[in-house]
């Protein structure tokens, strides 16, 4: 169980890598997730953080926003924020060098949409698993 649940939570991260390198690069993901964006659709504080800057960079230009994601991170950094989120979201950032152009334009966008809503349905029902549980475990059976 424990192996499988490994396996899982790799493939979850280099899914959610792969959806937040193409809202960073991709104006055709970027352009489809942006109307259904929520503020919570990855599991990652951090990574809900670099979502929301895309989608406001994207609203706003309407292009992704590239390498301008470092000066939102700073811009957003500075404000006294969470430092485990700072510091999670700078390590992802910084990861990307070698990543960002290859991905970006290699990535195809169907099929990143495709994962990136697979991904989100799957943190929701995640999401709803654990409340139900919870409620079990409080007996709040109502």
């Amino acid at each position: 169980m424990t192996t499988n649940r490994i396996q899982v939570n790799r493939v979850e991260k280099g899914v959610e890598r792969r959806v937040l390198i193409a809202m960073i690069t991709s104006k055709p993901v970027l352009a489809r997730l942006a109307p259904k964006w929520k503020e919570d659709h990855f599991n990652a504080k951090w990574a809900n953080v670099i979502g929301s800057c895309c989608v406001k960079y994207f609203n706003r230009y309407q292009e992704p926003p590239g390498k301008a994601i470092e000066a939102q991170f700073e811009a957003w950094s500075n404000n006294g924020k969470d430092p485990e989120t700072i510091r999670s979201m700078g390590t992802f950032l910084a990861s990307l060098s070698g990543e960002y152009e290859r991905l970006g334009a290699e990535a195809n966008p169907e099929f990143v949409i495709d994962q990136a809503g697979r991904y989100f349905t799957r943190t929701k029902l995640q999401r709803l698993a654990e409340e139900v549980l919870a409620h079990a475990d409080n007996d709040d059976v109502e």
